[in-house]
């Protein structure tokens, strides 16, 4: 066999670029080490410590020359044995996993530079997770676009939030797999789940977070390129989404804000005016915020931009007839915030944390509008409380019926109109009742079978004359608070039986 490879020295590594260090300094507050354009650039923006988070007093660096000695010397030396690098660019070993460890399934997805694949990542007993791995094909460690999505994932799962999370990678006969964290869809899956288009409230909020992700890649001075809804990831657990697919990403000098493109990158619907055609300065990151506004455009709307035009007609619009998505469909809430990022000239569409901004003003008063549809959902089903348990307590029971049988038609209604309401207390209290008039298992399984179509109709009709667009969301809500109260009431029935 061969010699073990060397791994770098984990001090020598900047933990900001996952790189060997140039030029060390200290944060002198923390103790810890840095590359100095890195820090710096860090500082300007948070003064925080990137390792441990704490909001720093002092934010003075130094140099930290015994270490930057003992790094001329390591690369002076030579490794003997073969690293994996690409560009000066080391991967240290706690990435690497063993290929046992990695179960392949199907095929899943294509992405720019590789094939994606539903896989199980086993642990030491052999238990597994489910995640997905990247297959990307070609020689091993040596080819850049490669090696750059590699390096670019690492430093975005530990710097940024909401990007999709890097857990490992490994040497595989047909190339290098990276190993990820499995969400349930992308943006677009989940756009046509629900229709089409999305309630302009979870637009809002998908967007946010999308920001939040593009602004912390930016603060890297990494621009996406290719961001669209089929490259965001959606989590059903914490209901986030996560930008993934750095492969056409790049990332620039910290002295240089542009870089100039060797070819067209991206998908044609989402590609800004600059990056059609780089203008002398090259591109920079406001390429991506045209980007943002296709995918939010995209989000609100159901349709991408430029939906039925060949990627031809697509470039003589936006580079020769000087075009710009139309946004009339989309939500007026949306209108200043779609203009921002379709300006023509990059330099005067907003930052992410702008956007981001914007956007949480817009939320507010989508959810003020909301609310006021919930609240007027909730007034209705009080009132029906009201009449059902009015009808109860006047009503008899008609020839041939049951009075458990009555009971339960007469507090249908009212129980539907509890539920709605979402009110623990005034649920509390008719299941208290339910006891002395019929059987809790009884009702419940009446419940769900009827309530939920019976309380989607009844809010529906009520909330016809405010032509809505809250509507489908309000009674959607209306219904799963509804069978989530139901199931509550079955778990108390089976308690009080006993």
């Amino acid at each position: 066999g061969g010699e073990e490879e060397e791994e770098v020295p984990h001090s020598f590594m900047c933990p900001i670029l996952l790189e060997v260090m140039r030029d060390p300094h200290v944060l002198r507050e923390t103790g810890h080490t840095f590359e100095k354009a890195a820090i710096e650039d860090h500082l300007r923006r948070y003064k925080t410590c990137p390792i441990t988070g704490i909001q720093l007093k002092d934010t003075t660096i130094v140099p930290n020359h015994a270490l930057r000695n003992a790094i001329v010397d390591y690369v002076e030396m030579k490794q003997r044995t073969r690293q994996r690098t690409a560009g000066g660019v080391a991967i240290p070993d706690a990435w690497m996993l063993k290929r046992e460890r990695i179960v392949l399934k199907g095929a899943i997805g294509q992405g720019n530079q590789g094939t994606v694949y539903d896989a199980e990542l086993l642990n030491g007993n052999g238990q597994p997770t489910q995640v997905a791995v990247k297959l990307l094909k070609g020689d091993n460690f040596t080819q850049p676009q490669q090696m750059n999505e590699i390096f670019l994932m690492q430093k975005a799962t530990i710097l940024c939030d909401h990007v999709c999370k890097l857990l490992g990678i490994c040497e595989d006969r047909e190339g290098i797999l990276m190993v990820m964290k499995k969400y349930d869809m992308n943006l677009r899956q989940l756009c046509d789940a629900s229709g089409g288009s999305l309630p302009p409230v979870s637009c809002c909020k998908y967007a946010i977070e999308i920001c939040e992700a593009m602004e912390s890649l930016h603060a890297q001075n990494v621009v996406a390129m290719d961001l669209k809804p089929q490259n965001i990831l959606w989590e059903k657990s914490s209901d986030g989404v996560f930008v993934s697919d750095l492969g056409t990403s790049r990332q620039m000098d910290f002295k240089c804000k542009s870089f100039s493109p060797g070819q067209v990158m991206g998908t044609p619907n989402y590609i800004s005016p600059e990056a059609w055609s780089p203008p002398a300065g090259g591109v920079t990151t406001k390429t991506d915020v045209w980007s943002f506004g296709c995918t939010l455009l995209e989000m609100s709307t159901g349709r991408m931009p430029w939906e039925t035009m060949k990627i031809g007609e697509i470039m003589r619009a936006v580079c020769e007839e000087n075009k710009t998505p139309d946004v009339s469909s989309a939500p007026p809430a949306f209108h200043p915030v779609l203009m921002g990022c379709f300006m023509r000239n990059p330099v005067e569409r907003p930052s992410f944390g702008q956007l981001a901004d914007s956007l949480r003003g817009v939320m507010q008063e989508l959810e003020k509008q909301e609310n006021s549809y919930f609240a007027t959902a909730a007034k209705i089903a009080r009132g029906a409380l009201s009449a059902g348990a009015a009808g109860r307590g006047s009503e008899t029971p008609g020839e041939g019926q049951s009075s458990s049988l009555f009971t339960m038609k007469a507090m249908d209604f009212a129980m539907t109109g509890a539920i709605v309401a979402a009110q623990a207390s005034v649920i509390k209290e008719q299941t208290g009742r339910l006891k002395s008039t019929i059987t809790a298992s009884s009702f419940v399984k009446d419940l769900k079978k009827k309530g939920a179509n019976m309380v989607a109709e009844t809010i529906t009709e009520r909330l016809k004359s405010k032509s809505s667009q809250y509507q489908d969301r309000v009674c959607q809500k209306l219904k799963e608070t509804m069978l989530n109260a139901a199931d509550k009431l079955e778990e108390y029935s089976k308690h009080s039986s006993r």
